[in-house]
């Protein structure tokens, strides 16, 4: 017997995510086109605690919450092995935002896990030689320097929960021009904060950093919506 068809949208309808995201009640025929953009969580915490609407997102936004803890584990594991060489990482945007900022951990959809390390070969190459002992694989990027962009390399976590795409400059060259690029990322290297992430050490963005420079500027040269 053939699997049922699924049900809902496989792509969201835009409207209904605007009006919803401009602060527009959610009606239940609304509920497939938030899932479908992984916003069942977000919306959710945003609910009056005895909405009706509450309990059918509970679903969603338990799965975001679960995919997050995978994540983080995996993680977790890699920037320890990282900490312990003297590795300095740097998180920002999606998993970092829902894990350091959000009231909890089931609101923020994100893909990657993007980190900022410096940009020295040898340390990114010790780097990528510790991912690959722990179990982690690479798209070979590291190995090749003169081929970086904004990116040193990508790697694969062992469970495939997480992508971890490696920067070595916040923003892309070709978006802010070379010496533009170089220049912000040493800025806010320069301001950021050491950061006891239970137990292990990494660092984090100057609020202002992670508000200009990580969300409106990164959201705003490649394939998101928006543009400066």
């Amino acid at each position: 017997m053939p699997d049922p068809a699924p049900t809902g949208p496989a792509v969201p309808d835009l409207r209904v995510l605007e009006r919803i995201l401009r602060g527009g009640s959610p009606t239940a025929s609304d509920l497939p086109h938030l899932s479908a953009a992984g916003l069942d969580g977000a919306v959710r915490a945003r609910l009056h605690p005895q909405d009706p609407l509450r309990g059918a997102l509970r679903a969603g936004a338990l799965a975001l919450g679960a995919r997050h803890a995978l994540i983080r584990a995996e993680l977790r594991d890699l920037l320890s092995a990282w900490e312990a060489e003297g590795i300095p990482s740097l998180l920002f945007k999606g998993f970092a935002l829902s894990e350091f900022v959000y009231a909890t951990r089931t609101e923020r959809f994100y893909g990657d896990v993007d980190l900022l390390l410096p940009g020295d070969p040898v340390m990114v190459a010790r780097a990528a030689h510790l991912a690959l002992a722990r179990g982690w694989s690479s798209d070979g990027q590291h190995a090749h320097p003169d081929r970086w962009t904004h990116e040193t390399m990508h790697l694969f976590s062992p469970g495939g929960h997480a992508r971890l795409d490696v920067h070595r400059w916040l923003i892309p060259d070709w978006y802010a021009g070379r010496r533009r690029s170089v220049r912000l990322t040493r800025q806010v290297w320069a301001a950021a904060r050491p950061h006891d992430w239970d137990g292990l050490s990494i660092w984090r963005p100057h609020p202002t950093d992670e508000l200009v420079a990580a969300l409106a500027v990164s959201r705003s040269w490649g394939g998101d919506t928006g543009g400066l």
